[in-house]
């Protein structure tokens, strides 16, 4: 169920059991929005190609006070939430996992008596991987960052650290991104073939196995460029690709792959 504040992109998804109502939502291009998802507050942008799991919400208690900005790529897993009483901005391809929960307001016992309150914006940046992480009000994440599964992230963290614990720690800092040999990125390449064999799609490496090429279509890694033409098979790859953290900014136009505008 949407509204008619609720602006719509390019050959998105989203199940009939999902409602997205506010004064002002944006859903960009190629998102794919599962059953029972919750959207709602005054001012919600999301980016491109986003894909948020069933039961997941955006909004909460207060949201039609606080406002989210995210960039591209977004995942937000099963029953994930991102709490908007206050205001959150998130950059491009950042995962938060299954439970994964951002708050911008906390409080439930009276402040008046000495109880804690929180309510505070939120910054996340791009490049972060958050699986089944909670997020308290008023934290500064940076980019290229790892929060270890099941951490209370009640600090800042600062870019390319790896951080976990409850409550988190940073465990290493200055980690990613890290330095990857041509050998590394080659078995990554020869796992993602053997994974499209499995689907019946015959894909290669070509050249120095930084392109992986399937039927007419030719996918460069290292420059995240796509040539040729596009079918399911094709397809396939690019989501498994996707599934490896291997991003293209491209979609499929009636059988050719075309580059975002």
């Amino acid at each position: 169920m949407t509204n008619e504040n609720v602006t719509i992109g390019r050959d998105v998804v989203i199940h009939p059991t999902a409602k997205i109502t506010g004064k002002e939502i944006e859903i960009g291009d190629f998102a794919k929005i599962g059953p029972n998802v919750i959207i709602s507050g005054k001012s919600v942008k999301i980016g491109r190609e986003a894909w948020i799991g069933s039961s997941a919400i955006i909004g909460g208690g207060r949201s039609e006070l606080g406002s989210l900005v995210v960039g591209d790529f977004l995942h937000l897993g099963v029953r994930g939430q991102i709490n908007i009483a206050n205001d959150v901005v998130i950059g491009d391809e950042v995962g938060i996992g299954m439970n994964g929960m951002v708050f911008s307001h906390g409080a439930y016992l009276s402040e008046y008596d000495g109880f804690p309150y929180q309510d505070a914006p939120v910054t996340i940046g791009s490049n972060v991987w958050m699986p089944y992480a909670i997020v308290n009000p008023g934290i500064d994440i940076g980019d290229n960052v790892i929060v270890a599964a099941m951490s209370l992230v009640n600090q800042n963290l600062p870019s390319g650290c790896l951080a976990g614990g409850i409550p988190v720690k940073i465990l290493k800092e200055n980690f990613f991104p890290r330095s990857v040999d041509d050998e590394e990125r080659k078995r990554v390449l020869d796992q993602i073939v053997l994974e499209a064999s499995k689907y019946q799609i015959k894909a290669k490496h070509v050249g120095d196995g930084a392109t992986i090429t399937v039927k007419d279509a030719t996918f460069e890694v290292p420059t995240r460029r796509i040539e040729g033409k596009a079918d399911k098979d094709t397809d396939r790859v690019k989501d498994l690709l996707r599934r490896h953290g291997i991003r293209f900014r491209y979609f499929n136009d009636a059988g050719t792959y075309r580059k975002w505008e």
